[in-house]
């Protein structure tokens, strides 16, 4: 069932499989938004989704979540879009989705 308010929720996925971050932003939306998950817009339609699997689950041979920078602090990888009348940030094995408070 989905929340009854409108506030941020935080959705896991595994890095390890490829395949998955997709699935878990549809399910995802599908569950903020109660929605069901084939009639949601192809995700492809709105971001570059190979691009985002290649950035958050690694590459072939593994890959880190992070880069140093030239002050040696972490920075991890983050992506945001808007889909499906909400906020969606896709950070390391997390996603972050926001219904659009203006919706």
């Amino acid at each position: 069932m989905p929340p009854d308010n409108r506030e941020q929720q935080i959705f896991s996925y595994s890095p390890d499989q490829k395949g998955q971050l997709v699935s878990a932003i549809g399910e995802a939306i599908s569950w903020v938004n109660g929605t069901d998950v084939p009639n949601l817009e192809p995700l492809e339609n709105v971001v570059d989704t190979d691009g985002l699997k290649q950035l958050f689950t690694g590459k072939e041979g593994g890959g880190d979540f992070y880069r140093s920078s030239a002050d040696s602090s972490v920075e991890y990888p983050q992506v945001s879009f808007e889909y499906e009348d909400c906020i969606v940030r896709v950070y390391p094995g997390n996603i972050s989705i926001e219904p659009d408070r203006e919706t």
